[in-house]
C-alpha cells in the first residue's frame, strides 16, 4: 500500500506541490475540488480503484462500460483489481453557486499492477455535485486514451464561472431547458453536418476536445481540426444534469456512424451569456468481432 501511495505521489508531483501551494492562498471552490480530486486518485492507489470509485461515485453516477449506465450498479459485487490505475487534475471548473464542477487530467493503467512496465495513458473526465450536506460526489466518469508519444505536460487551472448568471435566476428547469435546447441544436448539426459544424456553432474558445488516440486539444481551432473529417453520427440522448446557478451542466448519450460504429458522446455546456460546449468527448465502442 505504501509502495502504491509513493508511485502516484512520484508521478504527480509537481501538479501535487502546486495544487497544495494553490489551496493554502486560497479557497475557491475550484480549488477545493481539485484537492477532493486527488484524494480520489490517493484513495485509489492506497486501497485499489474500484473500492475507490463505489466510495466516491455518487449513487446515480453515470459510467461508459462502454454504453452509458449506472456505475454503482456495474461495480458492485467486482473483486478488487490488481491494476493499478493513478490519475491527478489539471483542469478544474466549477459553477457560480458552487455546487457542480467538472475536472479532468491525465492518468496511467497497468494491468498487471505497480510494478508492469506497460503503462496506457489517456486522460479523464469527472463531473462533480455537491450534496446538501457539503459532501462532492462523482456524478459522470469518463476516459480517453493516447499513446506514450503523446503525452505532454500541463500546469493546474482552474475557473470558476461568473455570478451574473446567478442574480438573474428563477427556475433551474428554465435554465436546464435552455441548455437542452442548445444541446439538441448541436445534435441536429452533428447528425447533417458533422461535428465540426457543431464545434463551429456552439464551441467556447477554450473547448477541450477528447478522441481515441490523441492527447485532448485545448482551444477552437485545435479542436475543429481534430474533428474535421468526421461523418455525421445519428445520436440518442442518455441523460443530463445541471447546476443550481444553470451555467454548468452536461449531457450524454450514444452515436452511430453509418454503417455500425457506435461511440459514446460527452458535452459539458457552461454559460455565461450564452451555452457553449466546454468538453466535448467521443469515446468509440470496441470492434464487435
Amino acid at each position: 500500500m505504501k509502495t502504491r501511495y509513493r508511485l502516484l505521489v512520484n508521478i504527480a508531483l509537481f501538479s501535487s506541490i502546486a495544487l497544495a501551494s494553490a489551496i493554502a492562498q486560497s479557497d475557491s471552490t475550484a480549488l477545493q475540488l481539485a484537492q477532493k480530486e486527488q484524494e480520489f486518485s490517493q484513495s485509489a492507489a492506497e486501497r485499489g480503484f474500484i473500492s475507490a470509485f463505489l466510495a466516491y461515485f455518487d449513487d446515480s453516477c453515470i459510467a461508459f462500460y462502454p454504453q452509458p449506465e449506472n456505475a454503482k450498479h456495474a461495480l458492485i459485487g467486482e473483486p478488487e483489481s490488481q491494476a493499478s490505475l493513478v490519475w491527478w487534475p489539471t483542469f478544474v471548473e466549477v459553477s457560480a453557486s458552487g455546487d457542480f464542477g467538472f475536472t479532468t487530467g491525465p492518468s496511467e493503467y497497468r494491468a498487471g499492477g505497480i510494478s508492469d512496465s506497460l503503462a496506457y495513458y489517456g486522460h479523464f473526465v469527472s463531473v462533480w455535485k455537491k450534496r446538501g450536506d457539503g459532501k462532492w460526489d462523482v456524478i459522470l466518469d469518463v476516459g480517453s486514451s493516447y499513446p506514450k508519444v503523446e503525452r505532454r505536460t500541463e500546469e493546474l487551472e482552474t475557473k470558476q464561472l461568473s455570478t451574473h448568471e446567478m442574480k438573474n435566476a428563477v427556475l433551474v428547469d428554465t435554465g436546464r431547458a435552455g441548455m437542452m435546447a442548445a444541446d439538441r441544436a448541436f445534435t441536429f448539426l452533428v447528425q447533417t453536418q458533422g461535428a465540426g459544424a457543431a464545434l463551429q456553432k456552439f464551441a467556447s474558445d477554450n473547448v477541450r476536445v477528447y478522441r481515441k488516440g490523441t492527447f485532448p486539444t485545448k482551444g477552437k481551432n485545435k479542436g475543429l481540426d481534430l474533428v474535421r473529417n468526421e461523418e455525421p453520427m445519428r445520436c440518442g440522448f442518455f441523460a443530463g444534469n445541471i447546476s443550481s446557478s444553470r451555467d454548468l451542466g452536461f449531457t450524454c448519450g450514444v452515436a452511430v456512424e453509418a454503417p455500425s460504429d457506435t461511440s459514446t458522446y460527452i458535452r459539458i455546456w457552461e454559460k455565461e451569456n450564452v451555452w457553449k460546449v466546454a468538453v466535448d468527448v467521443r469515446k468509440p465502442w470496441p470492434a464487435t468481432k
